[in-house]
């Protein structure tokens, strides 16, 4: 299934504004305004950035470089969003954005299957309920303060990908993998990123542990 691409003149002014001011921002990756904006919105500077925005080879947002780029639960399915067509086309962006600094935060699917817009095509298996989250000590397990939390699936890493949160089956629920200056951490936790967590995002010059 193919989507326009074309923007009316009152998008394109809605989706660019604040264009300016948008390297020290959370960029949320999604093509409609969401609770998850709004939560996050309250604790940090956030900005909401269409994907279409950001296609080549005139995307009028093409050359921003967010502090941190987040895609949010169900990039994959259809059912709550038309972003997961975008990603691949998209890849090379927010990868030369993580060569720079940026952090991305991909969250889970909602839709098994491989992630191909990231290195190695991690494939994510959906598979929703409550787990026990076994912690490593990096800063980034702070996206959950709880043992236990929601999750919509795990993940099969290949190489390259560091283990950061497994359940008590030993299933990964939470990666990443540091590329240049930044750093893309994978997670399936079905919660809301802690306060402390985001102020990681966005001010953390060192995400490595």
């Amino acid at each position: 299934m193919e989507y326009s691409t074309r923007l009316s003149l009152k998008k394109y002014m809605k989706y660019t504004k604040g264009w300016w001011s948008m390297d020290r921002k959370v960029a949320i990756l999604w093509d409609t305004s969401s609770l998850l904006e709004r939560y996050i919105s309250e604790r940090v500077p956030t900005i909401l950035l269409n994907p279409v925005t950001l296609l080549p080879p005139f995307g009028p947002n093409r050359n921003m470089k967010p502090e941190a780029i987040i895609i949010p639960t169900g990039f994959g399915n259809l059912r709550y969003s038309k972003l997961g067509n975008y990603l691949g086309t998209l890849s090379k962006w927010l990868i030369k954005n993580v060569r720079g600094g940026s952090k991305l935060l991909v969250f889970g699917a909602m839709y098994t299957g491989e992630l191909t817009f990231l290195p190695g095509s991690p494939l994510y298996l959906y598979d929703y309920g409550a787990r026990e989250l076994h912690k490593t000590d990096n800063p980034l397990t702070t996206i959950v303060t709880d043992d236990v939390a929601e999750c919509d699936g795990y993940l099969e890493l290949p190489n390259g990908w560091d283990t950061l949160i497994t359940d008590g089956r030993g299933k990964v629920l939470m990666a990443k993998q540091d590329i240049g200056k930044g750093v893309i951490i994978l997670t399936t936790l079905h919660d809301t990123p802690s306060d402390d967590f985001l102020k990681l995002l966005l001010h953390g010059n060192s995400l490595d542990n």
